[in-house]
């Protein structure tokens, strides 16, 4: 079974995983079948409603799912002058066949 934590990460993605045991551990909850479909299509950025510890409800959440996106990419390292200087070099040593 999935099961989720009741507790929402601070990027808004819900922990989750796959379970083999009985019932959930503390502090997560089974995903029920009727929304199966909506978890595995926009799994972890979703909006849930629990109500006594069940899921009543679940919807996609495009601000979550956008703001990771942005921090993702937001966290790839551009190279440098230098960097692209020697990517040249290094390929014209290449074409012209000279060894470095």
């Amino acid at each position: 079974m999935n099961i989720i934590n009741l507790t929402p990460e601070s990027n808004g993605a819900y922990a989750n995983q796959n379970w083999a045991g009985e019932a959930p551990p503390d502090g997560y909850v089974a995903i029920p079948e009727e929304f199966s479909s909506v978890w595995e299509q926009y799994k972890p950025f979703v909006t849930i409603g629990f109500t006594d510890g069940v899921i009543t409800s679940m919807v996609d959440n495009p601000t979550a799912r956008t703001a990771q996106e942005e921090a993702d990419a937001a966290r790839v390292v551009q190279p440098t002058l230098a960097d692209k200087n020697r990517a040249d070099i290094d390929f014209l040593a290449i074409m012209t066949g000279v060894s470095l």
